[in-house]
């Protein structure tokens, strides 16, 4: 008795192949182990995700409100998410070398009942997007910064 396998069939069954090896072949980036000043990586060094609060968009204070906006870096999975001021956010970053680069923001859309919130989460959603380097300035403090080395974001851990 001879099987007839379609080639949509084959090529489905193609595609899981290689999904399933690349979900399990993980490569260990030795840049993950340290910010960009060589200082030791914290989000690294833990089994769980980091999380940060925003404390200033360039050169700008963000006022404690008690809801502040948040970024959670999870090294292991290479995944962020956070709080914007009023929508939640997530999304995939890659590390290579001293840069930091954010993938696109899936974010839910809750109106802002507030415009000073409206203009922190855009102006935070855009800092997130320009990031192309993140540094480490002292202990519990890093730094985003975009491709000209100019500090978009500073947060400083939970």
């Amino acid at each position: 008795m001879h099987t007839r396998i379609s080639s949509r069939a084959v090529a489905s069954l193609a595609a899981a192949a290689v999904f399933a090896a690349a979900c399990t072949s993980r490569r260990t980036d030795p840049s993950m182990a340290a910010f960009p000043d060589g200082s030791p990586n914290p989000s690294s060094a833990l089994s769980s995700p980091v999380e940060y609060l925003l404390t200033e968009l360039g050169p700008t204070a963000v006022p404690t409100s008690g809801s502040e906006p948040s970024l959670r870096l999870d090294e292991a999975t290479r995944r962020f998410s956070g709080f914007s001021g009023c929508n939640r956010f997530n999304g995939a970053f890659v590390r290579e070398g001293d840069g930091l680069r954010f993938g696109p923001l899936a974010m839910t859309r809750m109106a802002c009942s507030d415009p000073l919130l409206t203009q922190l989460e855009v102006r935070f959603t855009q800092a997130i997007s320009q990031t192309s380097s993140l540094a480490r300035v002292g202990e519990n403090t890093i730094e985003l910064r975009d491709v000209n080395g100019t500090t978009v974001a500073r947060l400083r851990r939970r």
